[in-house]
């Protein structure tokens, strides 16, 4: 916005003031405030101009866990949330040759296992069940941003100086930074459901092990679910002389340098320590 009202202040060579704006805003359901400063200005002289202008901007990022409408595999509205399922945020099976079956290595079974992580909840994996036979993690959905943040900062710079003879310098710099995040759902761990390198014969409960699930909450994992961080950064800088010959010919000569780096970083479990940590 910024950069593109300073094209046309650049054509007024005797422009000379400041402008500055500021601009803020939020979301009554919370999440999602923002804000935007600008800087629009410049001076002249008798043979000299410049030109500047400044843009900052920051938005905060609305997660679904801020809409008490879409915070959990409940409010899907095409079912009734007494029996809604969620993800397996706890599954362990063993197979003794006759197919995988759940199990629950605990005196208390499923109960005991699922009641020892605060965020998980027994279910029933279809309303014909006669009993709570999954653990779920229904609020899996609450991890996830429906805006994402990112922030801004851009410069510009433009200044020139007229010579006697007609000849002019002018230089111009423009820089910007640029971040944005973004957050699915939480992270977690799942083996194949086939004999490898992350299933293996137990004999302790005389069978392959496998087909293995952990559900990783943003509790345990010290975020608000599986973040990624865009960067982008940006530089472009350019000066030269120019003048004309005679009246009919105008000449430029121009040196400049741009500059373009963009950087992705993002928080992921390391498989090979998640293996050692489930299976030792």
């Amino acid at each position: 916005d910024a950069v593109a009202g300073v094209v046309n202040i650049i054509m007024k060579t005797t422009f000379e003031g400041d402008t500055v704006t500021l601009r803020g805003g939020t979301t009554t359901q919370g999440g999602g405030d923002s804000g935007r400063f600008q800087w629009v200005g410049g001076k002249t002289g008798s043979n000299w101009s410049v030109t500047y202008a400044f843009e900052a901007l920051g938005r905060e990022a609305i997660y679904a866990s801020q809409r008490d409408f879409m915070d959990s595999y409940r409010d899907d509205p095409s079912v009734d949330p007494a029996d809604a399922t969620a993800g397996e945020s706890v599954r362990f099976t063993v197979n003794r040759g006759a197919g995988a079956i759940r199990e629950w290595p605990a005196p208390g079974g499923l109960e005991e296992v699922c009641g020892r992580f605060a965020d998980f909840e027994t279910y029933k994996s279809a309303p014909s069940a006669a009993a709570p036979n999954r653990c779920g993690y229904f609020g899996y959905p609450a991890t996830q941003s429906i805006r994402n943040s990112d922030s801004t900062q851009s410069g510009y710079l433009y200044g020139t100086y007229d010579f006697t003879g007609g000849t002019q310098a002018w230089g111009q710099l423009s820089a910007s930074r640029s971040e944005a995040k973004l957050a699915s759902a939480t992270r977690f761990f799942a083996s194949g459901a086939a004999l490898g390198i992350t299933n293996h014969y137990d004999p302790q409960f005389g069978g392959t092990v496998g087909n293995v699930q952990r559900i990783l909450t943003p509790s345990e994992v010290g975020s608000t679910g599986a973040q990624n961080n865009f960067t982008e950064k940006s530089l472009d800088v350019a000066f030269g002389l120019r003048g004309n010959f005679g009246e009919k010919f105008d000449w430029d000569a121009t040196v400049s340098h741009s500059r373009y780096t963009a950087d992705d970083n993002f928080n992921w479990p390391v498989a090979s320590r998640i293996r050692d940590f489930f299976y030792g």
